[in-house]
């Protein structure tokens, strides 16, 4: 009913406004031109709670300053209507409170201005029947600064509320949509998340890791509820002796010369007021919020929906990293595949792959609010593949000049032993012996030239550089196995002959 007040509607008014006001501004620092690392995102957020406590303050002080106003308007006009006669200077008072201190005049000093008389230096004492009409305006303005009390706080925790579902929903699942509707083209991730290789544990991380995302956000919450929801009790007049002559117990019943004091505190009736301060000095605001089963059910989702961002994070890291870092052995550990020319080619196919994949995957990647920073790792890493390929395009010719001359080598002994004619018996056992081995080895034989073949063809299809020394043995090689099919009749006609030879010379020994 306060609003049907004349001398209260605009103040009531204009205060509503001023809280209405205070439910717009910000709690969280959440604009960003480019993504935070967790410090700066810290630091941002402690240097954002600081101007909005400084806003906090401006804004009580205005709406204690509208809350005076109208209180002092009221009384002055009560009095006047009740023929208490004024001076000149007991008009309300309109300016700020804060902007000079010794410029304003206590509750208690202006009342006692009020029922002063101006009949000489006589001041008579105020009646009980004008104790009793004070009595009820003390209480009108009492329970008028009790609900202007309600607003503020009503005021205070809506804006918590407010802005910790918002940032929930800045803090959504991967796969939802945002609800915010940004005012700027800020970014939509807010912190930066870099991707590392643990040396010690030989796995990829992100730092800062998901304990340390929810431990901040747990933070800067609990720190902007102790900012937000701890306004003045107004009730209580937090020290301010102004607010205090319309809701302490009692005022001073000091008198002076030039004014006599009524003693409030009994108007009222045995030094008690008509409602209790304890309770509202008891009221915890922050506890009354953490204690919302919404309010805990968002607290609960924000942790919830930070892991599972880092689980779709992570789960990226390991489709687009693990399997190309971990599935290939070192190039030290590719000696073992060396006769393998198929193994080769997968190894040079993969690792050309790698360094293109390297070359386009992205220096970043976004999953809701986190913004994985994989520049380094992956700098680090593309030289790996490139490493490898030029190991293997290194080793293959070298290896494939390497089996070629020992071939080569063991295929002109043989043949050197198989071409001479054996002119002792012993000569010739030995190179019966010798036919026998070159027979048992010609799998062998066969197996080599093939592997050195496909290490060639491999050289030849991915355009690896060859040595000039490669293309002698190469041609030598040929030239030996290139009589390969007629080996075996090869080596019956040279057997035949031989022994032919043998015999004749057996012959003419004996004659």
């Amino acid at each position: 009913m306060f609003i049907l007040n004349a001398h209260l509607r605009k103040q009531l008014f204009q205060i509503r406004d001023l809280c209405c006001e205070i439910n717009t501004w910000q709690v969280f620092a959440l604009e960003f031109k480019e993504p935070q690392t967790l410090e700066q995102f810290i630091e941002a957020q402690k240097n954002h709670r600081e101007i909005l406590q400084s806003q906090l303050c401006i804004q009580y002080e205005k709406i204690k300053d509208a809350l005076l106003v109208a209180c002092e308007q009221h009384l002055h006009t009560y009095l006047v209507e009740n023929e208490f006669k004024e001076s000149s200077n007991t008009q309300p008072k309109t300016h700020a409170r804060h902007e000079n201190v010794s410029e304003h005049t206590s509750m208690q000093t202006q009342y006692n201005k009020h029922v002063t008389r101006t009949n000489g230096s006589v001041h008579r004492h105020v009646t009980h029947a004008e104790r009793a009409a004070m009595r009820k305006e003390y209480l009108v303005l009492n329970t008028f600064i009790r609900m202007i009390n309600h607003f503020l706080r009503d005021a205070v925790m809506t804006l918590i509320r407010e802005r910790v579902y918002e940032l929930l929903q800045l803090i959504c699942k991967p796969s939802s949509q945002r609800k915010i509707k940004k005012k700027s083209k800020e970014t939509d991730t807010l912190l930066v998340t870099t991707l590392i290789h643990n040396a010690n544990t030989q796995s990829l991380e992100l730092l800062p890791n998901v304990l340390e995302i929810k431990e901040t956000f747990h933070a800067i919450i609990h720190d902007a509820l102790s900012v937000v929801l701890h306004p003045p009790n107004l009730i209580v007049g937090d020290g301010d002796e102004q607010f205090a002559a319309f809701t302490q117990q009692e005022y001073s019943n000091t008198r002076t010369n030039a004014s006599a004091t009524i003693d409030v505190a009994s108007s009222l009736g045995d030094n008690k007021q008509p409602q209790s301060d304890d309770e509202d000095q008891s009221i915890d605001l922050e506890q009354i919020v953490l204690n919302q089963f919404d309010f805990s059910t968002w607290m609960k989702d924000i942790r919830h929906n930070i892991d599972l961002i880092f689980e779709c994070s992570n789960q990226w890291v390991k489709n687009v990293f693990t399997s190309i870092v971990y599935e290939m052995p070192r190039p030290e550990d590719l000696d073992y595949t060396l006769f393998d020319g198929n193994a080769f080619d997968s190894y040079l196919e993969k690792y050309n792959q790698q360094t293109v994949s390297f070359n386009t995957f992205p220096n970043d990647h976004s999953v809701s609010l986190l913004k994985i920073d994989s520049y380094k790792l992956k700098h680090e890493w593309l030289p790996i593949p490139k490493d490898r390929l030029k190991y293997i395009q290194i080793m293959l010719p070298k290896q494939a000049d390497i089996r070629c001359e020992q071939l080569c080598k063991e295929l002109s002994l043989m043949n050197e032993a198989i071409v001479k004619t054996p002119a002792k018996v012993r000569e010739f056992v030995h190179f019966k012996m010798h036919l026998k081995e070159v027979h048992n080895r010609e799998d062998e034989i066969e197996t080599r030239y093939d592997q050195i073949a496909k290490i060639f063809d491999l050289i030849n299809r991915h355009s690896l550089p060859k040595k000039n020394k490669n293309l002698e043995w190469i041609r030598c090689l040929l030239h030996y196995m290139s009589f390969s099919p007629l080996k075996k009749k090869k080596e019956i006609r040279m057997h035949k002959e031989t022994s032919k030879k043998f015999s004749q010379l057996q012959q003419l020994r004996s004659t």
